[in-house]
């Protein structure tokens, strides 16, 4: 009987030892998994994003095909270092339209469009908060309220507030994406009299 009550202990001391085990891996299951968790998320917020010279701009044209744009001006906020391209051709008839689609790292931050037409009564400015927009559809032409043929659209551009890293230190870029449809803009100070 001693052999038996000793096998019954034996027993209950290898299913506590099992069941203590068993809890211990699941509670170093748990920390390994929430250390795994906040590890990405502070990586994932420390990682520098992509440099605002990278960032893109895709431009739908009025058959559906989609072309992505570099920058046209990326300036250093504090120093004013500014890096300077070519305004980008887009082709839009006036009774045509085109749909701007800005990457997120711009429609997270505030944002605006500038739209110039040939004729500076129609030329227009709106501005959207972070999160509100990701992407606009600009027209060929635009009414004057004069009765004419319209205005045509002579170059729209992109202005963002980017953040980028100088020297390891994060800084504000002032990103402009410029296209030009090869309508020429009234001089400034012209208003068509």
């Amino acid at each position: 009987m001693s052999t038996e009550k000793q096998t019954k202990k034996a027993r209950r001391k290898a299913a506590q030892r099992r069941q203590y085990m068993m809890f211990g891996a699941i509670v170093l299951l748990v920390v390994v998994v929430a250390g795994a968790v906040l590890g990405y998320q502070r990586w994932s917020q420390n990682r520098p994003g992509p440099d605002p010279q990278d960032l893109r701009v895709t431009v739908t044209d009025a058959s559906g095909e989609e072309t992505e744009y570099a920058p046209f001006s990326v300036c250093q906020r504090f120093t004013g270092d500014c890096e300077e391209s070519e305004q980008q051709p887009v082709e839009i008839g006036p009774d045509d339209e085109i749909t701007l689609s800005v990457p997120e790292e711009v429609s997270s931050q505030d944002w605006s469009l500038l739209q110039i037409y040939d004729d500076p009564a129609a030329n227009s400015e709106n501005t959207w908060a972070a999160g509100e927009r990701t992407e606009v559809t600009v027209r060929g032409s635009a009414e004057t309220g004069d009765g004419g043929d319209g205005a045509r659209l002579s170059v729209v551009e992109v202005h963002a507030l980017v953040l980028g890293e100088d020297d390891g230190e994060e800084v504000p870029y002032g990103v402009v994406w410029a296209f030009g449809t090869g309508v020429e803009s009234a001089p400034a100070g012209d208003t068509g009299e």
